[in-house]
């Protein structure tokens, strides 16, 4: 898998994977202490919904302007920058009670986390062997490990009396450290420019969009993926609370059993999956969560609840990797990923606010059925991205547009 990357290649794919691992952590603190937030501070579900959503806003606005800011800047600049607003972010949330600093810290959080993403995403595509996965879907298991560390040191925390609110700055910390070492790192080539072979640099989001029916169903796809995997992420330990009755130091842990088999799904797939039709592996994914959290509220029992999260982890593993790595085999550049990234950011900060709508209104167990139905509409978008990918690839045989991504290691470093 590493073998055809020199050294300097070797060790930006090490820094992206540390900031994947990172990323991970800080999206699964919000998730585990979200109980402990909601009951000290005495939000309602509306308000905890909004201060999710404003994290949520921030990376969509990023990513949305992150095709445009690749056109201007290197991705290490971007990287810097995202690395500076999110370590801001973090380190004063939760250090004042009321909702609205709170949802300001968090709009920067998630303005740094969308720089972050569209980056690290770039550089692996552009790392990765023609019309492969793997790398992209390693990156994103390691994401995974940062989200299971995470509640089990929120647990920690809470279970020693250690004042929860550490667990930012802590976090913080861990975001700029990351930042010093990407700062005197020198990237081993610019990969703004580089296009698929179909040439489709030249071109603004709309103007894309409209050329492209294939990456409009790739950031459909996306939208409903991201809005279900973080919004069961960030409220199944307060499922576990209300609908389960467990305490909330051992409800922390269900954060840790989906991103579990978000880990495990990402490795088989990262080590066995050699494939290119990356969209048929989605849809089987897609089914399985669709599947198993619709069983998880039907449960009383918690191992079988914490099983079925597993599940639904496993479900979700491979969907948004697949998809990111889809997007560049056919179309290869930061306006694209932008694009498809910035279904990640509109469905991150929509499914929150609906969630807690539902929740204030119906209850938690209502909230869930909103996930369900996104996971059912992603097999159904899943089913025309392999309609749409088999008809391109009928239509472009022999030709350039559509062809596997050029690979990186053949550009010239700039």
């Amino acid at each position: 898998m590493f073998s055809r990357l020199d050294r300097r290649s070797r060790t930006l794919y090490l820094l992206i994977v540390l900031e994947m691992a990172a990323y991970g952590a800080v999206l699964a603190v919000f998730g585990s202490s979200l109980p402990r937030v909601i009951r000290e501070f005495g939000w309602t579900y509306l308000a905890a919904g909004a201060v999710l959503g404003a994290g949520s806003a921030g990376f969509f606005l990023a990513t949305l302007a992150c095709g445009y800011l690749l056109r201007r800047f290197r991705t290490k600049a971007l990287l810097l920058a995202g690395s500076v607003l999110a370590a801001a972010g973090l380190t004063l949330f939760a250090r004042f009670p009321g909702p609205l600093p709170n949802l300001a810290c968090n709009l920067a959080v998630g303005l740094g986390q969308g720089l972050i993403e569209v980056v690290s995403e770039l550089e692996v595509i552009h790392l990765e062997r023609e019309g492969k996965s793997r790398l992209m879907n390693l990156a994103h298991a390691v994401f995974a490990v940062g989200a299971i560390a995470s509640p089990g040191l929120t647990a920690a925390f809470l279970g020693r009396g250690v004042d929860w609110q550490l667990l930012f700055p802590a976090a913080a910390g861990l975001i700029a450290a990351l930042a010093v070492f990407a700062a005197a790192f020198r990237f081993p080539r610019d990969v703004r420019g580089f296009a698929a072979p179909g040439d489709h640099a030249g071109h603004g989001a709309l103007a894309l969009l409209r050329r492209e029916p294939l990456l409009v169903l790739i950031t459909l796809l996306i939208f409903f993926y991201v809005g279900s995997e973080l919004g069961t992420s960030n409220w199944i330990s307060e499922y576990f609370v209300v609908s389960l009755g467990l305490p909330a130091i051992r409800a922390a842990f269900a954060v840790s059993v989906l991103w579990a088999g978000l880990l495990a799904g990402r490795l088989v797939i990262s080590f066995a999956w050699h494939g290119q039709r990356h969209e048929r592996l989605m849809l089987v994914l897609a089914a399985a969560c669709t599947v198993a959290l619709p069983a998880l509220l039907a449960v009383r029992a918690p191992w079988l609840a914490f099983t079925l999260v597993f599940v639904t982890g496993l479900g979700l593993s491979g969907i948004y990797p697949l998809g990111i790595s889809l997007t560049g085999q056919h179309f290869g550049t930061g306006m694209a990923v932008g694009i498809a990234t910035t279904g990640a950011g509109i469905g991150s900060f929509t499914f929150p606010f609906l969630m807690s709508g539902i929740a204030q209104a119906v209850g938690l167990r209502g909230g869930f059925l909103l996930f369900a139905g996104a996971n059912l509409l992603v097999v159904v978008v899943a089913l025309l991205i392999g309609r749409s990918v088999s008809a391109r690839i009928n239509r472009t045989q022999g030709g350039s547009s559509g062809t596997p991504l050029a690979r990186a290691d053949e550009s010239p470093a700039r």
